[in-house]
């Protein structure tokens, strides 16, 4: 069976991450609390259609879990330590510190790959911030 697209607005994406960073089951008021909205019925109703889409799940308690799919706006994210970070950034770093390593016990070698597998991954680790940057000022996080 094959979900219909549901697009999602601001809102129901910030309430999506929201779920997401905190990485635990929650209820509509406690979402309502931390996002500062003034009826729990608008926070249900944004519940729902991520429920529609396929990004949350309702346990039995009645609170909400965010859920992870290659096709949901997480899976451009990892949590870590609570953070929703690009999922490139740590690719990336990984990359810098490769070259970083690769350069500095190999001296001999040619530099010229080595800094520009630096200089792209530096470029990666920019562009992977900006979308975050932008995911935040989105649902103002």
């Amino acid at each position: 069976m094959r979900r219909e697209k549901i697009c999602l607005g601001p809102a129901s994406l910030k309430i999506y991450l929201v779920l997401l960073a905190h990485g635990k089951p929650m209820g509509v008021r406690e979402l309502q609390r931390i996002l500062g909205l003034k009826s729990p019925s608008t926070v249900k109703y944004h519940l729902e259609r991520l429920l529609e889409a396929g990004y949350v799940k309702r346990l039995p308690d009645g609170s909400y879990v965010a859920l992870r799919s290659s096709e949901s706006p997480a899976s451009i994210f990892i949590t870590f330590l609570g953070l929703l970070i690009p999922r490139l950034i740590p690719i990336a770093l990984t990359f810098i510190a490769f070259a970083l390593t690769y350069l500095v016990l190999n001296p001999i070698t040619d530099p010229i790959p080595i800094i520009s597998t630096i200089v792209l991954a530096v470029i990666v680790v920019i562009e992977s911030l900006r979308i975050h940057k932008f995911v935040k000022r989105l649902v103002g996080m």
